[in-house]
């Protein structure tokens, strides 16, 4: 065996028997509700998706769509996890949940991969939102990958029985001068963990699960976290420990913030914070120190991690989970009103917030970027309208509002989500006359639509694509790739054609 194909060998077995055997190729994964533990719905940069490209014919379209077997109503939004390296070779995949099953799509291919039924023996004591699955998330964002420097190509011949030498196998083609996109860091496993970092499911039992997502098992010891019955709202991991909100209406512990230690196979319960002031609107957002902010109908609370000993940050009627804008020098939490957005200050202490009047909407779903400039952009609609626009606002250093733009009307509007320079926003078709606290049960059909981020003009969108309506999915992003699944339990994915692997 010659020296070429020993290094090639060594290389191949040194990936496959690592136990961090795998890695990412465009950037972060979507790991949780709104893709970040900041809640920003905000994809940094992604070489196809752009207002520069977007307008070009055959640039975005649909790529697949695929039925979700075992999944019974009610599909989560999508987790998604880019290439790792298995026994099964490389994979991206996409994770819904639904009906106590969890499927597992591969987003390259557009075919099944997985999918395992948990015959829970307690179910929700309401009609329950789904619980997402959730996977580990830096609180620090990974950068996006640069392009790769490119040269003139360039051949070199070894000296006899030595072979090429090892810089110039792995960058000499390039020419001097080229480099190498960083890898995104890897996320470290827990011990006993070999080729697969968990992600975790909680079913209606209260019982929490971590699971390796290239195969299904379950690696960890299953532990009771929430009550029986209960409805928890989107999980996520950071800094080795799971949260989960139990919702108001659900179980008889409602109302209550969990924390779960993942250290360690043997699973510990770490904390519970129980609201005293009103009902829990949703997922908690973090900021870059790890602090918690929960929102609920009365008020904004600040938890510490694992331990979740709560501090009033503020008392208001909110509308909407909070959303962390991070800057330079200082941190944001905005969260909605009836008629106004609130900012406060991203400690977590108390704080009088910056108040923002909107007109003519109630912000219930926010999302945030920058823009290319470094300048702070808020993004808001009502996801609980019949009928609504997506609304752009600059973010001043003082914390104030300034209206942009507004998108046209939208049937039953989703949360945005916004794409190096382009906000995808969701007419999910549902019809939303009934109880706000229920998914909805019937509507037209949903359109994803995408707008340049800094005028609100449309550049493309889904057309008659998806044929049913959205009830309790979002948008997630990878790879080039948007992702929704819909009330008939339909995996959709839209992007750019050219294969990813």
């Amino acid at each position: 065996m010659n020296h070429t194909k020993t290094m090639t060998l060594l290389a191949m077995i040194g990936l496959a028997s690592s136990p961090l055997a795998f890695a990412q190729r465009g950037g972060p994964d979507w790991t949780t509700s709104a893709g970040d533990p900041q809640r920003t719905s905000w994809v940094r940069q992604d070489p196809f998706v752009n207002p520069e490209k977007m307008t070009k014919p055959g640039m975005f379209k649909e790529l697949w769509k695929v039925k979700l077997d075992g999944i019974q109503g009610k599909p989560s939004e999508a987790v998604l996890i880019s290439t790792y390296i298995g026994y099964r070779g490389f994979k991206a995949l996409a994770i819904v949940t639904g009906g106590g099953h969890i499927a597992a799509v591969d987003y390259d291919l557009g075919v099944p991969f997985w999918n395992k039924q948990y015959d829970a023996s307690a179910k929700p004591a309401c009609a329950a939102w789904p619980s997402a699955v959730g996977k580990a998330s830096s609180l620090t964002p990974i950068p996006p990958r640069a392009q790769r420097a490119m040269a003139p190509y360039r051949t070199e011949t070894g000296k006899p029985h030595e072979g090429i030498s090892l810089d110039l196998a792995m960058g000499g083609q390039l020419g001097p001068g080229a480099t190498f996109r960083p890898p995104a860091p890897a996320q470290a496993l827990p011990p006993g963990i070999r080729f697969s970092v968990p992600i975790f499911y909680i079913t209606s039992d209260g019982i929490a699960h971590a699971i390796t997502f290239d195969s299904g098992k379950e690696p960890f010891k299953p532990v009771q976290l929430l009550p029986a019955g209960s409805a928890p709202s989107d999980l996520i991991v950071t800094e080795d420990t799971l949260y989960a909100a139990a919702m108001p209406g659900c179980g008889g512990a409602a109302n209550s913030l969990y924390a779960l230690d993942v250290t360690t196979k043997d699973m510990v319960p770490a904390g519970v914070w129980k609201s005293t002031g009103g009902n829990i609107l949703g997922a908690p957002a973090f900021n870059k120190e790890g602090t918690l902010f929960v929102s609920t109908d009365k008020g904004l609370y600040a938890l510490k991690k694992k331990t979740l000993e709560s501090t009033t940050v503020g008392e208001a009627a909110l509308t909407s989970t909070p959303v962390v804008i991070t800057g330079k020098s200082s941190e944001w939490v905005a969260v909605g009103t009836k008629d106004s957005i609130l900012l406060f200050d991203g400690k977590g202490t108390a704080a009088t917030p910056v108040k923002s009047a909107v007109s003519g909407f109630t912000p219930t779903a926010l999302a945030t970027y920058d823009d290319k400039s470094g300048a702070h952009w808020l993004l808001a609609t009502d996801d609980m309208a019949a009928k609504g626009s997506v609304h752009a606002f600059k973010v001043s250093d003082d914390g104030s509002l300034t209206a942009a733009w507004s998108s046209s009307e939208l049937a039953a509007p989703g949360r945005p989500m916004i794409v190096d320079g382009i906000v995808f926003t969701l007419s999910t078709g549902a019809d939303r006359s009934g109880d706000h606290t229920k998914p909805p049960t019937k509507g037209t059909h949903a359109t994803i639509y995408a707008l340049d981020a800094a005028t609100g003009k449309p550049v493309w969108d889904s057309g008659d694509s998806i044929t049913s309506f959205v009830d309790t999915s979002q948008l997630s992003f990878n790879e080039s790739q948007v992702f929704l699944s819909t009330a008939d339990n339909v995996l959709y994915s839209f992007g750019h054609p050219e294969p990813h692997q």
